[in-house]
Parts: C-alpha cells; structure tokens; sequence
C-alpha cells in the first residue's frame, strides 16, 4: 500500500504524477529545441512534402479522430467529476451524478 500525498495518488515508480509530467514537459522541450536546431537536414522540395503528405492522408484522419475522441472523453469525464461549480479540493465522487437537477 503507497502513501498518497493530498490526494495526489499513489507514486508511479517512485514519482507522483505530476513530477512525470514536469519531467515529460522539459524533455519534450529540449528535443523540440534540439530538431529546430537541425533544421537542415529537414529541407525537401515540394514535390517530396507532396509525395510524402498524399501517403499519410488516412493515417493523419486517424490519428485526428483519436485525439478528438480523447478531448471529448475528457470533457465528459472532467464535467462528470467536478460539476458545473468549483472544483473540490480532493474529489472523491462524481459531483454532477450527485446533484439533484441530472
């Protein structure tokens, strides 16, 4: 049994979640920095990002479709949990279910 903080959950191989996320945060960072560094090698013609795009089309609808249904997914279950009104300090139920106007 972990000891949680707060509420902040149990830790994921010795890190609470929201270290991951800082960590997740600057490493994506730095690789961002370091591809907009190598710019160069990046260059093609437009022939070539045309080639390249046409091939990627139903992979691109997909990966789209996913992350709509993601942020759809999140907006429902984030309303479920917290409700119209501010949001609990540590929630520990559905607020909307509970409420008598649903």
């Amino acid at each position: 049994m972990y000891h949680t903080v707060g509420g902040y959950g149990a830790p994921v191989f010795g890190l609470h979640l929201y270290i991951w996320v800082l960590l997740i945060f600057f490493v994506s960072i730095l690789i961002i920095a370091l591809l907009l560094l190598d710019g160069k090698r990046l260059k093609a013609t437009r022939e070539e990002h045309f080639i390249s795009a046409q091939g990627l089309k139903g992979f691109i609808k997909t990966l789209f479709g996913l992350l709509f249904f993601l942020t759809l997914a999140n907006f429902f279950t984030t309303l479920l949990i917290f409700g119209i009104g501010p949001c609990p300090d540590d929630p520990v139920s559905y607020q909307l279910l509970k409420s008598k106007w649903l």
